[in-house]
């Protein structure tokens, strides 16, 4: 349910200037990408797409989509561990699309192996997007749950202060005291630290698989320096890395 900005402005030249500034405050604020020219380097970086105002959420909208979250993340742990339903599901999918059939190769070689953990860790983000209902109230309708590619919890807990800065440029500070400050990357990083924990050694590091040429790593940055706060170290590699010279031990432990 978004709100008209565009009144406040007086003019295009406005317009600009104000996205300029936004950009300025993007960039010192950390919401940054690799370029598309230089993936694989951090010397030269651009602002990632955000949006120069922010949208008015409803609060009873925001709340059901906290209240929903508990369930939707047991729906998937139970999923993940239904072989059964699994192999029923995606059998058409498997067909048609190499990726899935892939995974869940690997899915079935695990299980012809074994589990051998015993603790299990699910980062999941969930997306949605508002409908109109016919007498014009809004609804939440979820879009997907990202269980492989839960990204963006870095950079979105930087962004409300861009929002703040564009509404207090336009003298809006009532409503830019109004965005609620938003920490994922700390959240995603807990959940992180209590299987660390549970994992049971001091010695443990955690294991970040990451792209060669990988744009989005302010992003992970952000879920790391949470970790290093709790003494809890990460080492970033690539699937070659670990395929080359990663080792399991007779517990199935993984040593890079």
């Amino acid at each position: 349910m978004a709100t008209s900005w565009g009144s406040l402005l007086e003019d295009e030249q406005h317009l600009e200037e104000l996205a300029r500034q936004a950009m300025d405050r993007a960039l010192a604020e950390g919401v940054l990408l690799r370029t598309l020219q230089e993936p694989s380097s951090s010397d030269v970086v651009s602002y990632a797409p955000f949006t120069l105002f922010p949208s008015l959420v409803p609060s009873a909208l925001l709340e059901q989509a906290y209240a929903v979250q508990m369930d939707f993340n047991l729906l998937v742990d139970a999923v993940s561990q239904n072989a059964a339903f699994l192999e029923q599901t995606l059998s058409s999918t498997i067909k048609r699309d190499d990726f899935t059939a892939r995974l869940f190769d690997i899915h079935k070689q695990v299980l012809k192996e074994g589990i051998a953990q015993t603790v299990f860790l699910g980062l999941n983000r969930s997306d949605y997007m508002f409908q109109r209902n016919t007498d014009g109230s809004p609804a939440l309708k979820q879009i997907e749950i990202n269980t492989i590619s839960a990204s963006f919890g870095g950079l979105a807990s930087r962004t409300p202060a861009v929002h703040r800065h564009v509404l207090s440029v336009l003298s809006k500070t009532q409503e830019a005291a109004k965005i609620l400050s938003n920490n994922p990357s700390k959240g995603l990083a807990l959940g992180i630290a209590k299987a660390w924990e549970l994992y049971g050694s001091a010695n443990a590091l955690v294991l970040l698989i990451a792209q060669e040429k990988e744009r989005n790593i302010f992003d992970q940055r952000a879920i790391e320096n949470e970790l290093l706060a709790r003494n809890i170290h990460v080492i970033r590699r690539r699937f070659e890395d670990v395929s080359e010279k990663g080792s399991l031990d007779q517990d199935r432990r993984l040593f890079v």
